[in-house]
């Protein structure tokens, strides 16, 4: 399927954004995921890297990492958003990887991905870090 998506993707004309170093890393890092299969065990780093970030890589448009990702990801998306189990609080927990997903969902015109847009969801709440009070 990689390729099928690839070629949709490139007949996009996306162009490729020029990466910084940092952007380099995270290409290796989510291209590494991607290769592994084993993004089960990624999805809760790629929702919180998500959180503030459009594409894996932090660019403006997404990049040939997010559709090499997004192959992987979309049965697990599947697997979260039918399971049968806390629907809501799984929309909830990963609503960063479902709003990318449908993203790219839509943008290679699969229409595979049928997620709930009519949950009333928590707002979410970001715990900031307490700074730690200085020993004077």
């Amino acid at each position: 399927m990689s390729s099928d998506l690839l070629n949709k993707f490139s007949a996009l004309s996306i162009a490729e954004p020029t990466l910084t170093q940092e952007q380099k890393g995270l290409q290796a890092q989510w291209d590494s995921v991607a290769k592994s299969g084993n993004v089960q065990g990624s999805i809760d780093e790629l929702n919180l890297h998500l959180r503030d970030h459009s594409f894996v890589l932090g660019t403006a448009k997404p990049s040939v990492s997010d559709v090499l990702l997004f192959e992987h990801v979309l049965p697990v998306v599947k697997e979260i958003t039918h399971s049968s189990k806390d629907v809501k609080g799984n929309y909830a927990k990963y609503r960063h990887v479902l709003r990318w997903a449908q993203y790219l969902d839509s943008l290679l015109q699969l229409e595979d991905l049928k997620l709930n847009l009519d949950l009333d969801l928590p707002r979410e709440v970001i715990e900031k870090k307490k700074k730690e009070a200085s020993g004077e």
